[in-house]
């Protein structure tokens, strides 16, 4: 992996190992890695979210 200087992102490309993640702020809620499907439900009734939209790359 590498962080472009201008920008401070962090690029990964293919063969970089990521490691997994959950980001929230304000509405969104994004969880990366290893089961994060099945961690969706808890993660979104922990904030209070009844009913919901999940979306999937798989």
């Amino acid at each position: 992996m590498a962080t472009d200087p201008n920008t401070d992102i962090v690029l990964a490309t293919a063969g970089d190992e990521i490691e997994d993640f959950t980001w929230h702020d304000a509405e969104r809620l994004i969880r990366f890695g290893p089961g994060a499907l099945a961690d969706a439900p808890a993660l979104l009734a922990e904030r209070g979210f009844d009913g919901y939209v999940l979306l999937t790359t798989e």
